[in-house]
């Protein structure tokens, strides 16, 4: 058996100097089984079943523990180690043809499914490690938009400020046209950076709604407002049309009812060269119980109107329509796929009627609960009518946004004092025993942020921690961040900060703050 051992350590000697060895093993494994089935065939009957069990266990274990390949190039020397026993023991040769060929059979089987099991193993590991990665790649993606977003909006929170400061002291002329068109453009590009955010939210499912009681009516006023002088610049109309029978209150996401509605009618105005443009709210019938109501919100405009072919395919992300002939600036085709998205989200849907040359209607419903908002105030709101000067801190670590806030505060009746971030805050409270009536703090300053500061003062006395506390922020929070940053604060404003948001805000504040009063808490000293 010496001769019979070298001969097959040098079939593999000489195999492994082949290329294709992988079947090079297997070949000569057929062909010795072969020639062993047929020189071999006059075997002892009673040695069979124990060759055949030995064959079988023997691939089996090798199959198991190391794979085909590897079997194919050890099972033949395994055999002939087993005939080497048999033969130094004196024991009979093995049986016939069936005990060598089933070994060889069930080697290749369970090798193969031992193979086939390894690589369905690494191919879940690798799938497994591709998705980590592509999770981490949109994670980074999402922060780097976020970061990028916050550095955009800060300057141009300040750029916006002034520009509406300028526009409510500037009378008609050259120079309020000019300052009108910087406020479109930086709301423009405010509302560029939010859509994109948007866009990547909606793909990673991480966009949501936070519903919080606000005055419908207020809200689409204020939408209607804020475009005004964009449409009187083209010499349009702009219009509203609020049915009588809509709810004052009702529970809705203010920032993104507002965006939707903002949307339609920033491109209604744009795509529009003369008539008007008609933002209507009004109650389905079919909708409406005692704690919800149905409304339909719909905006019409007299322009170019949208061919057939492309109706559907202008709310796809990125579609332009070609601008040939159009009236309207440019458009990176974010702001209706933004928009109907944010309306699924409402549980609506967007949907469009358009006749070329006509004009568009572009619509969609919610449904709200109803709320209740207290009716008519019972405390003049202190912008109109302010009463005794309220005295507001405020803390920045950017002087362009301190500066741009101060002013709009002023401008709005309050005693401003401005602080460079939260820890200045705190040492000056420390210092002077002070208290104002209510405070806005920047999320991310220097020492302390907004987060920092506000905890600290939950933790100082009730002449101290319930003084309102509103947070500016240039992110666009999170459902989780947001809900964390309103068990801090009592309301959150995002930059770049509108002025009539900014009112609204403190009439809301000043409200807190009398109220206070009769459980003897001062809103200042």
């Amino acid at each position: 058996m010496g001769l019979g051992s070298e001969f097959f350590r040098q079939i593999l000697v000489q195999a492994n100097r082949i290329p294709g060895f992988k079947a090079t093993p297997f070949v000569a494994f057929i062909v010795w089984e072969a020639a062993y089935a047929i020189f071999f065939v006059d075997l002892h009957l009673r040695i069979g079943p124990v060759a055949k069990f030995l064959a079988v266990a023997g691939v089996g274990w090798l199959a198991i523990f190391y794979g085909w390949r590897i079997i194919l190039a050890v099972y033949p020397i395994f055999l002939a180690g087993h005939l080497w026993l048999h033969h130094s023991a004196s024991l009979p040769w093995l049986q016939g043809w069936f005990g060598p060929i089933l070994g060889g059979a069930a080697c290749v089987l369970v090798g193969l499914t031992s193979e086939y099991y390894r690589r369905a193993i690494y191919s879940e590991r690798k799938l497994a490690e591709s998705l980590e990665a592509l999770a981490d790649s949109l994670d980074q993606q999402t922060r780097f938009m976020a970061m990028a977003a916050h550095e955009i909006r800060t300057p141009l929170n300040a750029i916006s400020g002034h520009t509406q400061l300028l526009l409510r002291a500037q009378d008609a002329g050259p120079a309020r046209e000019g300052l009108v068109h910087i406020r479109k453009a930086t709301e423009h590009l405010g509302s560029l950076v939010a859509n994109i955010l948007d866009l990547a939210r909606a793909k990673t499912e991480t966009l949501a709604l936070n519903l919080s009681t606000e005055s419908l009516i207020s809200l689409l006023s204020d939408t209607v407002d804020m475009h005004t002088p964009f449409a009187a610049l083209k010499g349009l109309k702009l219009a509203v049309s609020i049915d009588e029978r809509i709810p004052e209150f009702v529970e809705l996401d203010r920032m993104r009812l507002t965006q939707v509605l903002s949307n339609l009618i920033s491109n209604a105005i744009k795509y529009t060269r003369t008539g008007s443009v008609t933002l209507e709210a009004s109650v389905v019938h079919r909708k409406v119980d005692a704690t919800n109501v149905e409304v339909q919100f719909s905006v019409r405009d007299t322009g170019i109107g949208i061919a057939a072919e492309h109706q559907k395919a202008v709310f796809d992300a990125f579609y332009k329509i070609d601008p040939r002939g159009s009236p309207g600036e440019g458009s990176v085709g974010l702001g209706l796929s933004i928009a109907a998205h944010l309306c699924k989200l409402m549980g609506g849907q967007l949907k469009l009627e358009s006749v070329p040359g006509k004009g568009s209607v572009f619509s969609f419903s919610v449904r709200f609960r109803k709320a209740s908002g207290g009716g008519e105030s019972a405390i003049a709101s202190s912008v109109a009518n302010p009463g005794p000067t309220r005295a507001v801190w405020i803390a920045d670590d950017n002087e362009a946004n301190l500066i741009v806030l101060g002013r709009m505060l002023e401008s709005l009746g309050f005693e401003v004092q401005a602080f460079g971030d939260g820890a200045e805050v705190l040492d000056f409270i420390e210092a002077n025993d002070a208290r104002p009536d209510v405070m806005i703090l920047d999320a991310h300053m220097g020492r302390m942020g907004g987060l920092e500061t506000a905890a600290e003062l939950s933790s100082r006395d009730p002449l101290i921690s319930s003084i309102p506390r509103i947070l500016l922020t240039a992110e666009t929070l999170t459902p989780k961040l947001e809900d964390r940053m309103r068990s801090s604060f009592d309301q959150i404003l995002y930059k770049p900060l509108d002025i009539d948001d900014l009112a609204q805000a403190m009439d809301r504040s000043i409200e807190q703050a009398m109220g206070s009063v009769d459980r003897g808490l001062t809103g200042h000293t």
